[in-house]
């Protein structure tokens, strides 16, 4: 299947130019498939220490200035890298895929502005979630200070703000649940946003033609740029005792997640049809709506909270301090950004 444009110049008797847009299905596997597999364990790799990285940095983070100052930029590293995620690597491909001329022109998805749609339901549904878990937060933090003060000798529960003023525990195992549970449902929608994108890159990757080595090695640093803002959020997480390892399990799940879809790819190399109708149609819609989710998380829950909350440390840091900090999330933003190029 292909589609021809035609337009005839200004000019009258020149001929028309005819501009020939390839629709046909299958993919362009080419075959060295040894080095494809080699992708599963390298991507997995990087991921995996672009994810713990930031979490090692931060438990050593209290007591080692230098430490201290690796997680600083690579927290706002990560917060630079998630937004670009969302707009360059998750929202554009949407677009592309939404609006490509290969959907069949009488579908539902080609008669409105989905992509954008779809982005924005899911900003308000991640405004929607946390309003909801942030007010029954407010309630059970209101009935543990009721608590504390006719019993503190049995609950004894002492809170500080650390330098993101995230609410952390230091006299007490627990933070209060429905804070924890704010914090999970933030996470968990995040998680999900960042790994089906990994899915379908490593899909892609599995059956690229002649293009693959550049996208091997763009996938590998855009999955462990990715990890570094992943991680730098995990990290911020007030983790009850008992509950420490689940950063590293939510950083195995992302940093397998295109490995396997890489496996599933080549599993299925010979009938993978990136280009059909259906691939086209959920390839966009969950990219709009992992962009929604990554979008809000970057803006509201990171950028917003981090420099304009009150009671955070960035609200009463030097501007050097605030620059510094604006300075290491344009880079984060504007390798993802550069990455997009080719990826």
């Amino acid at each position: 299947m292909s589609s021809d444009l035609r337009s005839r110049q200004d000019g009258g008797g020149e001929a028309p130019f005819i501009v020939t847009i390839d629709c046909s299905l299958g993919n362009e596997y080419d075959g060295r498939f040894a080095i494809r597999i080699s992708a599963i364990f390298v991507i997995f790799i990087g991921s995996m220490f672009g994810c713990v990285v930031p979490l090692l940095l931060f438990r050593s983070s209290t007591s080692k200035s230098f430490t201290r100052r690796c997680f600083f930029a690579a927290r706002f590293f990560g917060s630079g890298v998630i937004v670009a995620t969302a707009l360059i690597h998750l929202f554009a491909p949407a677009v592309a895929a939404l609006y490509s001329p290969c959907l069949n022109p009488e579908s539902a998805i080609t008669q409105y502005a989905w992509p954008e749609g779809i982005c924005l339901m899911a900003i308000f549904a991640m405004l929607f979630a946390e309003l909801l878990a942030s007010h029954y937060a407010v309630k059970a933090d209101k009935r543990a200070a009721v608590q504390q003060a006719h019993g503190p000798d049995s609950n004894k529960h002492v809170t500080r703000t650390d330098s993101g003023g995230i609410i952390r525990s230091t006299d007490h195992e627990t933070v209060p649940g429905d804070t924890f549970a704010l914090q999970m449902t933030s996470l968990f929608i995040l998680e999900f946003g960042i790994i089906f994108h990994s899915i379908l890159i490593g899909l892609t990757l599995a059956v690229a033609g002649e293009e693959f080595i550049v996208l091997y090695i763009v996938l590998t640093f855009h999955q462990t740029f990715e990890g570094v803002g992943l991680g730098a959020r995990l990290a911020l997480i007030s983790w009850p005792r008992g509950r420490a390892w689940m950063p590293y399990v939510l950083s195995a799940a992302y940093s397998l997640s295109t490995p396997i879809a890489i496996g599933v790819g080549l599993s299925v190399r010979q009938t993978f049809e990136p280009g059909s109708h259906l691939a086209l149609v959920v390839s966009g819609v969950f990219d709009s709506i992992s962009a929604g989710i990554l979008l809000y998380t970057g803006l509201v829950q990171l950028i917003a909270y981090d420099f304009f909350m009150n009671g955070s440390a960035m609200m009463h840091a030097t501007i050097g301090r605030k620059l510094g900090a604006f300075g290491w999330m344009c880079l984060g933003a504007g390798l993802m950004s550069l990455l997009g190029n080719w990826a």
